[in-house]
């Protein structure tokens, strides 16, 4: 079996501090998606996060492209996936930089929170 290769997407835009519209490439269309994500693990954030993310983003993109790490395809109660961005080069993580600089606080429960509101959701059948 193949190992598939790591995805890499491009910022669109940074909506605010929990919520950035990405591009990814999607080799089943032969194309790219755009996809509203929030950070993984992240919570709590500063006044100052969103232009640190636009900062980090635009600092880090190699060629426009970033490493797009996602648990499971897993989405909020607001239908964002939960993401993390990496730097192709350096291998840095956006929300363990902005967690070390005090822009947001660890939320190690986003997670099972994502999973729990995923759970408790009701399907409208028609």
């Amino acid at each position: 079996m193949e190992n598939p290769e790591p995805m890499m997407c491009s910022v669109v835009r940074v909506m605010g501090p929990d919520t950035l519209l990405l591009r990814v490439a999607c080799p089943q269309i032969m194309g790219r998606v755009s996809i509203y994500c929030t950070l993984m693990g992240c919570s709590e954030f500063s006044s100052e996060c969103k232009q640190a993310v636009v900062d980090w983003c635009e600092l880090h993109q190699d060629g426009g492209r970033l490493l797009f790490l996602t648990a499971d395809w897993l989405r909020d109660s607001h239908g964002r996936l939960l993401v993390d961005l990496m730097d192709i080069q350096s291998k840095e993580c956006l929300t363990e930089h902005l967690i070390e600089y005090s822009y947001c606080d660890e939320n190690t429960n986003h997670i099972i929170d994502c999973v729990r509101d995923m759970m408790d959701s009701q399907e409208i059948a028609e």
